[in-house]
């Protein structure tokens, strides 16, 4: 199953049967869950409902794989594993249900390219292609850059700068100086750091996703999917309607969208 980041997790519950297919508690019960991290999350476990019926809640607050392992031992002993993945804007600037309400797409056979044209239009939105602008939370780990008075992120703007070393040694964050819109770092060392920094830290909007990024995103979807058309049922686009941009070519509607928001005016 797939569920968006904030979203509890649906149906956490499981029902344990006897040999004969009755509804039986188990000994014990015991529920964990591996999140993307690796951590274990141990949700209390609710059994108010009826025999043989075990139900919890979790809130889904990262993007990956989260494993749900249900444990009985003693009488009707077994284990039961499901896996669920989240999406959100940590994967898509919006979600498979935004495209596919705004779409009116109804069915769930297309849900996976659905999902692989989020990807790709949130990617190239995010690019110079598009706004050059970070959206969507991205922690970055151990990029590298050149020592000297200032050096450039590769993703801006900047929610938080979380650790700088070099050569091993870690740096003192009140030293720099930090343009959190440009992401830009200032005074390495006042300028007297030389060879590779390797720079930690989160990008992203603090606020919500303007509208018009978001309608862009979706509106890339729709031409994605036009594209890849194959009785899907989306609509095709009425009219050729692109912009060349560096490398990869943007429908007009597109860049309309994201103009407000660019960072290198489209």
């Amino acid at each position: 199953m797939t569920v968006e980041i904030g979203d509890p997790i649906p149906n956490l519950g499981i029902q344990i049967q006897n040999a004969q297919g009755v509804n039986e508690d188990a000994g014990a019960v015991t529920l964990t869950i591996l999140a993307p991290d690796q951590s274990v999350i141990s949700p209390v476990i609710s059994h108010t409902v009826g025999t043989g019926f075990y139900s919890a809640s979790h809130t889904v607050d990262q993007a990956g794989q989260y494993r749900v392992t249900w444990t009985a031992t003693g009488a009707n002993a077994g284990v039961f594993v499901d896996v669920v993945t989240t999406e959100s804007p940590e994967f898509g600037i919006v979600s498979v249900q935004a495209v596919k309400d705004a779409l009116r797409i109804r069915r769930s056979d297309t849900d996976d390219d659905i999902a692989a044209a989020i990807l790709t239009a949130s990617d190239i939105c995010e690019g110079t292609e598009g706004t050059n602008k970070t959206w969507r939370r991205t922690v970055v780990t151990d990029e590298v850059h050149s020592g000297g008075p200032s050096f450039q992120l590769n993703r801006s703007p900047i929610l938080e700068v979380t650790s700088l070393s070099s050569g091993g040694t870690v740096l003192d964050l009140a030293d720099y100086d930090v343009d959190l819109e440009s992401g830009r770092i200032f005074g390495v060392d006042g300028g007297t750091r030389r060879g590779q920094v390797r720079v930690s830290y989160v990008a992203g909007v603090a606020g919500p996703i303007p509208a018009g990024v978001r309608e862009g995103c979706i509106e890339f979807v729709r031409h994605l999917m036009a594209s890849r058309r194959g009785g899907s049922g989306i609509p095709r686009q009425d009219e050729p309607d692109f912009s060349q941009g560096p490398g990869y070519l943007i429908p007009n509607r597109v860049v309309v969208a994201w103009r407000g928001a660019s960072g290198v005016g489209l």
